[in-house]
């Protein structure tokens, strides 16, 4: 049985040589189309609001390219994979806030329906 070169490729590139720039960027290339399909479909957890747009278009640039900041403002570019950390800290407060608000106004998810007071 013949495997494909390609995924024979990735195998050995990425757990025979311990790469982990490569299972970095893979990882970043995860969470930024997460955010871009959150931002394109109007979910992440529960519905999206107007306002959450903007923050998971910016995750996904920062996710997707991190160094172009540093090319934008002209900053030292050695830092630039750093940059991941903001894109994903800005992830994690829209996964907070809409789970708060799922907790608080008890809206739909993408899981179940809301429970009303007398099922719960």
């Amino acid at each position: 049985m013949m495997s494909d070169p390609g995924v024979t490729w990735l195998i050995n590139h990425l757990f025979e040589r311990h790469d982990p720039q490569s299972i970095h960027d893979i990882v970043k290339a995860v969470f930024a189309a997460i955010a871009f399909t959150s931002a394109i479909q109007g979910w992440f957890i529960t519905k999206n609001k107007w306002f959450e747009l903007p923050f998971f278009l910016l995750a996904t640039f920062i996710l997707f390219h991190p160094g172009a900041l540093f090319e934008i403002f002209n900053w030292d570019s050695s830092y630039k994979y750093y940059m991941y950390i903001p894109g994903l800290v800005i992830l994690v407060v829209i996964y907070i806030e809409q789970k708060l608000r799922i907790r608080k106004f008890g809206e739909y998810t993408i899981f179940a329906k809301p429970m009303n007071s007398s099922e719960q």
